[in-house]
């Protein structure tokens, strides 16, 4: 009897381990599943700390990792887009847009990035049908209405332009290029306050940006 006991406790014991080692092995997979997505997003907010502060190269680069782990991360394509068309790669943030809407082609940020592209190479009708979609569905996005001024400051609208750089900081009012841009065109219609106040503030948002040397220079030029 007790033989026969031993014989029928052998095979579930040997069935208790397997099925533990099966939970182990499931959890183990989930913690390396869980500081793989930690990694990646440290490494976004690396990139975006960086976009934040006016390191567009380094962010940049950021980006390019980001995307490398995670390819179809639409964040890392819009921003790494947005960094190379500051930077004055417009083929590059075009095939970022573009990677976006293959996969939503409604996406509002991507169709006003592409749009930005159009109207800085002299496209203005595609820059029209693009924003005017965008605007349909992201009004209340600041990267849509950033863009939306950087289109209408192509097509020399420049009331247009300012109106959408305001709407942009009361979406986002440490939009970085945004002030920058309401600077510059606050200095060329000669108000010096609003252009000490928003120069002042994109230096204190993004001062190692491309564009801090000429902010100061303006600023001092203002100043005096």
């Amino acid at each position: 009897m007790k033989a026969r006991e031993s014989s029928t406790q052998q095979p579930r014991q040997r069935r208790g381990r397997l099925q533990l080692w099966a939970v182990v092995l499931i959890l183990a997979g989930a913690v390396c599943a869980l500081d793989f997505g930690q990694a990646r997003a440290d490494l976004m907010g690396d990139a975006m700390a960086l976009y934040q502060q006016g390191k567009l190269s380094d962010a940049a680069t950021k980006f390019d990792e980001v995307l490398k782990a995670t390819p179809d991360s639409g964040d890392a394509q819009y921003f790494r887009g947005r960094a190379a068309l500051t930077l004055g790669d417009a083929a590059k943030a075009k095939a970022m847009a573009d990677a976006i809407l293959g996969k939503d082609a409604a996406n509002a940020r991507a169709l006003a990035l592409r749009a930005e592209v159009a109207a800085k190479n002299g496209e203005l009708d595609k820059a029209t049908e693009d924003l005017t979609k965008a605007l349909a569905s992201g009004a209340e996005n600041a990267e849509v209405q950033y863009s939306a001024g950087m289109v209408y400051g192509y097509k020399k609208d420049v009331s247009s332009a300012v109106a959408a750089w305001e709407k942009t900081l009361a979406l986002d009012p440490r939009h970085a290029y945004g002030h920058y841009q309401l600077g510059l065109a606050y200095y060329q219609q000669k108000k010096v306050d609003k252009t000490m106040n928003h120069f002042e503030t994109f230096l204190q948002i993004a001062p190692t940006s491309p564009e801090a040397a000429k902010v100061k220079q303006i600023l001092a030029s203002v100043a005096g």
